[in-house]
């Protein structure tokens, strides 16, 4: 029998894995208090606005001018969920390829807003939905730590494939934590290159922040139940998602991209990444007034040319 204080919990740690791992429960509708912003702040973000704009209608003009070259793919993961994704060739051959990996509650869609300028610079592009996202199945978010195995399956069907492709991974948040961590699987030698923009260090972590941020209340024991929840729900515990545990494992070159007002992923945690990524070939680069997967926005000759040159310098 269930004493009522464990029953208690038990229903908080429901609530929080339906409104955190389920899509469209209230998660991906972020209201926090935010702290005053500078007048240089202000400016920034109007800059970024216009970019994001310029962006999706590049993205737009893109998928128009590429649309004899784009291939749709499906896969079945390995516990059988069918993803959704797409591939662009580039109209000259080249084995050079980028996988584009989307964050949290967004879609493609957002992986393609970001792929015209390396698309543009010689890569071929594989971008797709993640599982619970888009067009992919899936009933909850994996929150990096189901994705990780679901991306290397889209890795050994692209080898397969393209047995000669060279492969940089770039995730954005949600897509940063996933690459990380899947940084440490047995890859094949194709994987070259990693870039993390704004991936957190665990899920418990930025679990962990955002109910102190959203809603002013403590991780523990909240969490603690929520792990059970969810094991038994979405097939995963969330407090498995240790992505700056297995970065102590990560063996290929990485470049790290963080914003320095971040207010969903601290930049604490990116440095945190940064710090145990063993051995020399690792960059950490910084983007002052950016907030969360900004930098692209706030400062986008810069955040390409460190993303394209990082990735030619391993896949050339």
């Amino acid at each position: 029998m269930i004493g009522s204080g464990a029953l208690l919990w038990y229903s908080i740690g429901n609530y929080f894995i339906k409104y955190a791992l389920l899509p469209g429960q209230g998660a991906e509708d972020r209201q926090i208090n935010q702290p005053e912003v500078s007048l240089k702040m202000l400016q920034n973000k109007m800059i970024i606005r216009e970019n994001r704009k310029k962006f999706d209608e590049q993205k737009d003009k893109w998928l128009e001018e590429t649309e004899n070259l784009i291939q749709e793919v499906t896969i079945r993961a390995t516990d059988g969920t069918i993803l959704s994704g797409h591939t662009y060739i580039h109209e000259k051959p080249t084995d050079k390829w980028m996988i584009i990996v989307h964050g949290y509650q967004v879609d493609e869609q957002l992986a393609q807003v970001t792929a015209p300028p390396i698309y543009n610079a010689g890569y071929n592009i594989l971008t797709m939905d993640l599982r619970a996202h888009g067009r992919s199945e899936g009933e909850y978010i994996g929150m990096g730590y189901l994705d990780q195995f679901d991306l290397v399956n889209w890795i050994d069907w692209l080898v397969d494939q393209h047995p000669n492709s060279k492969i940089a991974l770039h995730g954005s948040s949600m897509g940063g934590a996933t690459v990380l961590l899947t940084a440490s699987q047995d890859l094949p030698p194709n994987v070259k290159a990693i870039i993390d923009d704004c991936g957190y260090s665990s899920i418990r972590d930025i679990f962990a922040s955002e109910l102190n941020k959203r809603f002013g209340v403590p991780a523990t024991p909240i969490l603690d139940m929520a792990g059970s929840v969810s094991k038994l729900r979405a097939g995963y515990n969330i407090n498995d998602g240790d992505v700056l545990e297995a970065t102590k494992y990560n063996h290929l070159p990485t470049l790290f991209i963080h914003g320095e007002v971040d207010d969903f992923v601290p930049v604490e945690m990116g440095q945190a990444l940064y710090k145990v990524k063993p051995g020399n070939n690792k960059k950490w680069s910084v983007y002052k007034e950016a907030g969360h997967v900004e930098p692209k926005y706030s400062e986008p000759k810069r955040y390409y040319h460190e993303v394209i040159t990082f990735s030619d310098k391993y896949l050339d």
